[in-house]
């Protein structure tokens, strides 16, 4: 039965990330119009799913001027078991994106001083979206992170290694 409810934020929903694990059960994860960033999961025999886990941060841009694009999950070491990538404060507010495991514990972070931690504004200084890939020739898979200074046509781009978040390279304008 629900005990309360209360609307928060408004927009479109981001659609979740559904990820197997090595168990078999999937966790879903999901960013809230709260600013944070939620996985549900199940146990064998149990009905419904619990929270495993939630903490600060977002999805990306949608290009509706919401983060309605949500999450995406990269596989750092090749082996199958994935991980959450989001959108997070850093210090003095600036933007980070984190790497997140399954259960909850963050396993990189890597910030970007010179751009605004915010869910992204159109045509201003932030982080605009992220995804993974295999772009470093690696086993594994690594994160493109594109960010914008101000107004359109002043994006940069930086490739993160998916094993520990190091800068692999930077490039002025978009991927």
């Amino acid at each position: 039965s629900v005990i309360a409810s209360r609307r928060v934020g408004g927009g479109h929903a981001a659609p979740p990330l559904v990820l197997g694990t090595p168990s078999g059960l999937p966790v879903i994860v999901t960013p809230t119009a709260a600013d944070e960033v939620v996985a549900l999961g199940t146990s064998p025999g149990e009905k419904g799913a619990r929270v495993l886990w939630r903490q600060p941060g977002h999805g990306m841009e949608s290009g509706r001027g919401d983060t309605g694009s949500g999450l995406a999950s990269m596989d750092p070491a090749g082996d199958g078991i994935r991980m959450v990538i989001l959108g997070t404060t850093g210090p003095g507010r600036c933007a980070r994106v984190e790497a997140v495991r399954l259960d909850g514990s963050v396993a990189w972070h890597h910030d970007f001083p010179a751009f605004r931690h915010r869910a992204f504004a159109w045509n201003c200084n932030g982080m605009v979206n992220w995804n993974a890939g295999r772009f470093l020739g690696r086993r594994g898979e690594d994160v493109i992170v594109s960010l914008r200074r101000n107004t359109m046509h002043s994006d940069e781009c930086h490739a993160l290694r998916g094993d520990n978040g190091e800068e692999a390279w930077r490039r002025d304008g978009s991927v």
